[in-house]
């Protein structure tokens, strides 16, 4: 009990600062560490945040906004999933990268069942592409969008799909969507090729990737 805060602590002062630190950079302010915060954060949270972005392309090694970091600016999403979309543009796969990102921004797709997990994993797995957890939540919308408006809500019940977060990853994507039309990009699709899909999310998510050595010796 005696370790806990006394009050409870800003969210500012603990969660990942890129996305605010994006903002404010997009409003002219340069020297973040220097900007007067209701509760300041940690300066070390600042200085990673700044990391972040400078990976991303977001900002130079002067802390000024580039042009891809001025697009990124743009979306109301953590800055990985903005590049992400940013870099789809460039790679022809907007429209089906928009679609991924916004599924991953809504709750959970699938749906667990206790009772039936043998038959759950069955029909979930008619999705699964051995590429990525990407391409399966691909596979998922292009099945639910063919589907019959009336239909849709029981093709989800059988194949142990969330209805209501499917409406919702609809309205995260008919809003990022917006902001790419708003930000002058250039709608695509990516005709079939996955790679570029792949490609699009390694360009915000280097980070979680790994190089594999010869001989199965580790990564």
């Amino acid at each position: 009990y005696f370790s806990f805060d006394e009050k409870p602590r800003s969210p500012i002062t603990t969660h990942d600062l890129s996305n605010i630190v994006l903002t404010l950079k997009a409003l002219g302010i340069i020297n973040i560490q220097d900007f007067d915060f209701l509760e300041g954060p940690p300066t070390q949270f600042l200085v990673h945040a700044e990391k972040q972005l400078k990976s991303l392309g977001a900002i130079d090694d002067y802390g000024l906004l580039t042009y891809a970091g001025r697009l990124m600016s743009n979306f109301p999403l953590d800055p990985r999933y903005s590049k992400v979309i940013v870099a789809s543009d460039h790679l022809s796969c907007s429209e089906e990268v928009i679609i991924i990102v916004s599924m991953i921004n809504s709750s959970k797709i699938t749906m667990d069942s206790q009772k039936n997990r043998k038959k759950a994993r069955e029909k979930l797995g008619r999705f699964k592409s051995p590429l990525s957890d990407h391409i399966t939540l691909l596979n998922i919308w292009k099945e639910w969008v063919d589907q019959e408006e009336s239909l849709k809500s029981d093709w989800c019940q059988t194949n142990y799909i969330s209805h209501k977060s499917m409406l919702e990853a609809l309205e995260i994507k008919n809003e990022l969507t917006k902001v790419f039309r708003k930000s002058h990009l250039v709608e695509s699709s990516y005709g079939g090729d996955n790679y570029r899909i792949l490609k699009s999310f390694f360009a915000g998510f280097k980070e979680n990737t790994a190089t594999k050595q010869l001989f199965n010796y580790g990564y």
